[in-house]
């Protein structure tokens, strides 16, 4: 899931629609990693931790796969909502690690799995909201697609509403045993899987443009991990343990993207503002611009 997302986002990071792809598939990367480890745990008390970070990509996928949704349906109108549904979903996550959603955990003869308190229904109501609208903006695209293209995109209608079948891992959040570990994955990653192939198919020039840059990401963000794990064993406690510095240093990476990216977006705000010509101006001559 996660290198489908940066497949897709290195492609075209401007593209909302690349964007918004790699949000969804990075929240349920965080889910499917997580709770994967955690049906794997044979410590509780990690196991609590691991379960946590598991349901906090659960509790964006609702959220990040409308947004998917209203980009890919190319609706501006439905944006307040998304930022609205974003802004709900994060003021939700705050509580993560509390009881009032990861109350602890339960033990199953598959493995441990998160135990929800009483917040944790606001989650399943945000996948109860977010379906119909989620359908509509897929099935809307079916409607106006072209002849040659509607079959696809009914297919995909439908795929994307099992997905949300999804919805009933959480029924071992609420005490309800089953015999085996919740198999909603497969239908996230079938529908996941679909929509990454369209966009790769319908979008890209040259795919070896795209591998070159994944590679690149790749090789640079295992660089900035070696050295900031050097410099974290270094001058850190001697008590620590490889994994927590492992953890720092994947932590102190990530930073540096989101500032990044941060910085990016605040430089074409101020560009927007106060330098309107320069913009236009790239604008315009980049149409004369031809790669090679």
């Amino acid at each position: 899931m996660l290198i489908q997302g940066v497949l897709v986002l290195v492609q075209n990071p401007r593209s909302a629609i690349n964007r918004s792809f790699f949000f969804w598939e990075f929240a349920v990367f965080v889910w499917l990693m997580a709770m994967g480890v955690t049906y794997l745990s044979r410590d509780e008390g990690l196991a609590v931790i691991l379960s946590q970070v598991g349901f906090l990509g659960v509790m964006f996928i609702p959220i990040s796969t409308y947004a998917f949704s209203v980009y890919f349906n190319a609706d501006k109108k439905q944006l307040p909502i998304v930022f609205i549904g974003l802004f709900v979903t994060t003021i939700l996550a705050l509580f993560i690690h509390t009881d009032l959603i990861g109350a602890g955990v339960y033990q199953y003869k598959w493995g441990y799995y998160i135990r929800l308190g009483s917040l944790g229904y606001t989650t399943l109501a945000l996948y109860l909201l977010f379906v119909p609208l989620f359908l509509r903006n897929y099935y809307y695209r079916h409607k106006a697609a072209p002849a040659n293209q509607k079959k696809w995109h009914f297919f995909n209608f439908l795929v994307g509403g099992m997905a949300f079948i999804a919805a009933t891992d959480f029924l071992p959040a609420y005490g309800v045993s089953l015999p085996f570990p919740p198999i909603g994955f497969v239908f996230v990653g079938v529908f996941a899987s679909l929509m990454g192939y369209f966009i790769l198919r319908h979008q890209l020039t040259d795919i070896k443009i795209v591998f070159g840059r994944t590679v690149g990401y790749v090789l640079m963000t295992l660089f900035l991990l070696l050295i900031y794990g050097t410099i974290y064993y270094l001058i850190g406690p001697k008590n620590r343990s490889g994994w927590e510095v492992f953890l720092e240093a994947i932590v102190f990476t990530s930073l540096l993207y989101v500032f990044g990216f941060i910085k990016s977006l605040s430089q074409r705000v101020v560009d927007e503002l106060f330098f309107k010509d320069k913009v236009q101006f790239e604008k315009m001559t980049s149409c004369f611009i031809v790669d090679v």
